[in-house]
């Protein structure tokens, strides 16, 4: 069976003009999954575009999703990296304390003429670069 389409007047192929219709079957299944692989794996968007140049697959996106979807070779390229468990914390940080009874203050700063760190050299240098910092302890 052949899908009538509105592209008569072009000089295209008679299987683009009139495409032959698929149903969802395993064997058309596997027909997406090789198109797929021979395409080097190429996307969601770019396997039925290039089924349709010959034959119509009624929900064919959909169906190429999920024949790409199970594809190893693009699960293992398209993953995301594995993120670590945290380590522990020390103990001496596992102890507990009233709030804001353990702080830390930065001593030093950048001091007189010296860059900020990462600052670049080629760039106008910034009023904030030469701060300097001063610390009481009484």
């Amino acid at each position: 069976m052949k899908v009538k389409t509105k592209l008569i007047l072009g000089e295209d192929s008679d299987d683009f003009q009139s495409p032959v219709v698929l149903p969802d079957t395993p064997i058309v299944r596997l027909y997406i999954e090789y198109v797929h692989k021979t395409m080097m794996h190429s996307g969601v968007q770019t396997t039925p575009n290039r089924i349709r140049e010959h034959y119509w697959v009624p929900h064919g996106r959909g169906i190429s999703r999920k024949v790409v979807s199970k594809c190893v070779v693009c699960k293992r390229h398209s993953n995301k990296p594995v993120q670590p468990d945290t380590a522990p914390l020390p103990l001496d940080r596992r102890k507990r304390v009233a709030a804001f009874q353990v702080t830390g203050v930065p001593y030093l700063g950048n001091g007189p003429g010296e860059k900020m760190p990462g600052a670049f050299s080629h760039k106008k240098p910034r009023p904030y670069t030469n701060r300097s910092y001063l610390l009481y302890i009484l």
